[in-house]
């Protein structure tokens, strides 16, 4: 990433925060989490189909082609990315991310969606994406407020 990339992107994050901001502090909500959405498999099969990652997702991160990924952001802090990459020895897994983007946020790699859970904030929870209802256990989130 050449530098008037960096200065645009950081900008863009910048934005980010500042619309989440005006969000979050009328709604009352401490946290946004933003699910990059999961993979859905085809009937009777380990084919899945293709992965469609969540639009309020990629406008956070570059990040298309990886489900099971999450952005942690509290008002005031470095935004969190909890990047998924599974120990897998048949299908291919996404790489750690290396790009200077990765900069604007504390990378945290998870192995297992579940493995979520433990970074989910306290305090109420904005969760903005595809809902499971095994996040239902992961703390005071309401999926997909107004």
């Amino acid at each position: 990433m050449d530098e008037a990339l960096a200065t645009i992107y950081t900008a863009h994050v910048t934005m980010n925060k500042l619309r989440h901001d005006a969000a979050l502090e009328p709604s009352k909500f401490d946290h946004a989490v933003i699910f990059s959405g999961a993979l859905h498999y085809q009937f009777v099969d380990d084919m899945p189909y293709p992965f469609k990652v969540n639009p309020h997702f990629k406008m956070w991160v570059p990040v298309t082609d990886n489900p099971n990924c999450f952005v942690i952001y509290t008002p005031g802090l470095k935004p969190k990315l909890l990047y998924y990459q599974p120990v897998d020895y048949w299908h291919k897994v996404a790489d750690k991310p290396t790009v200077r983007w990765v900069e604007k946020f504390d990378l945290v790699m998870i192995a297992d969606p579940d493995e979520a859970k433990q970074h989910m904030p306290k305090g109420r929870i904005a969760f903005i994406g595809e809902w499971n209802e095994r996040f239902a256990s992961w703390g005071d989130l309401t999926p997909n407020p107004e």
